[in-house]
């Protein structure tokens, strides 16, 4: 059986790959209808945007729920420490096409959850750009390495 420390630092590289791979979908799904004539965009549509947002919130819970200490909340102060955890200090400072940037410190499993979360968003959004150059110009923020 995996360590309770190893079992936090597995969950949040599992829920940021998740997070990855179902947001590319949702604004693959809201693109093609996009393409085909469907809808008129942009994407990420009500529904997808939803969806996302739904995903968000199933990581952190699912994160907090393994690295939130014993009560597996994050929060209340027996959670693992993201130096424990082995996270860097800061997340980096990439903006999200858009949106905001991610620099900012990290002290708190939230603030894990919040920086793998900011720049998975990122990534998301800069591939899906690239991927989909008929919808999307290439973002000015992708061109930044984090």
């Amino acid at each position: 059986m995996a360590k309770p420390l190893e079992t936090c630092q597995r969950e949040i590289g599992k829920r940021v790959v998740e997070f990855f791979e179902k947001k590319l979908k949702e604004l693959e799904r809201c693109e093609r209808k996009v393409l085909s004539g469907d809808v008129a965009g942009p994407c990420p549509d009500l529904v997808s945007a939803q969806n996302i947002a739904k995903f968000d919130l199933r990581a952190h819970a699912k994160i907090c729920n393994k690295c939130g200490g014993a009560n597996k909340v994050c929060g209340g102060g027996d959670d693992r420490t993201p130096a424990e955890i082995g996270f860097v200090p800061s997340c980096p400072g990439v903006t999200i096409p858009g949106g905001a940037s991610c620099a900012a410190p990290i002290a708190t499993v939230d603030d894990i959850t919040t920086c793998a979360n900011c720049v998975s968003e990122f990534k998301v959004d800069c591939l899906d750009a690239a991927l989909v150059p008929a919808l999307n110009a290439y973002p000015p923020e992708c061109n930044a390495v984090p």
